[in-house]
């Protein structure tokens, strides 16, 4: 199904959010546009939100997606955004295409 293969986290970090995910993904040689759905934890609180704001810029609107309007807003939400990405794939809701295309559906009911 899903693995992870690599993990890293960050607190109060002296670099811009998106410049160390791009090197943690360069230590895991995967590129940024080689992800098919980037899930983020924007939460509609600008204080946070601007953490986000870089990383959306350098990434393909249609590949992603937040989670927090799913789960609210609490210590471990990023596991249910990690739980969330392996039930889009377990389901059939994100689709991966021969040509590296993805698209996805995120439904409520």
């Amino acid at each position: 199904m899903a693995q992870l293969s690599g993990f890293k986290n960050y607190y109060k970090p002296g670099k811009p959010a998106a410049d160390l995910i791009e090197s943690f993904l360069t230590e895991q040689g995967v590129a940024l546009n080689d992800i098919d759905l980037v899930i983020t934890g924007n939460n509609g609180d600008v204080r946070e939100d601007k953490h986000y704001l870089d990383l959306a810029g350098r990434v393909d609107p249609e590949r992603l997606t937040t989670f927090k309007q799913y789960c609210g807003e609490y210590p471990t939400a990023s596991a249910f955004a990690l739980w969330m990405a392996g039930h889009l794939l377990k389901r059939g809701l994100l689709t991966i295409s021969r040509s590296g295309s993805s698209s996805f559906t995120i439904t409520t009911s």
